[in-house]
């Protein structure tokens, strides 16, 4: 299915941001055990490369060039609140 190419940066960030959310609430567990082991970034491999496969068929490639959408989205959404959970990465 072809789909019109989204060429709104504010709403490329509001899906980077449901996608962060996804993938927090599926994988919370996960996501908690890999922050405590400095594996989040492994643990959630496939899904952010999902994610920004599907940014990619969806957004305009001059948008998606201006930021990274998805990168920032996690780190909103899913580390700014794992801030309490034990680690060595903080």
């Amino acid at each position: 299915m072809e789909y019109k190419k989204i060429n709104d940066p504010k709403k490329t960030f509001r899906i980077a941001k449901a996608m962060a959310s996804d993938i927090q609430m599926y994988h919370k567990e996960e996501i908690e055990e890999a922050i405590k082991n400095d594996t989040f970034f492994e643990v959630i491999e496939k899904d952010f490369r999902d994610g920004k496969q599907l940014l990619e068929e969806r957004v305009d490639p001059e948008i998606l060039a201006m930021d990274n959408y998805l990168e920032r989205a996690i780190v909103d959404i899913i580390l700014k609140y794992s801030g309490n959970i034990r680690s060595s990465i903080w």
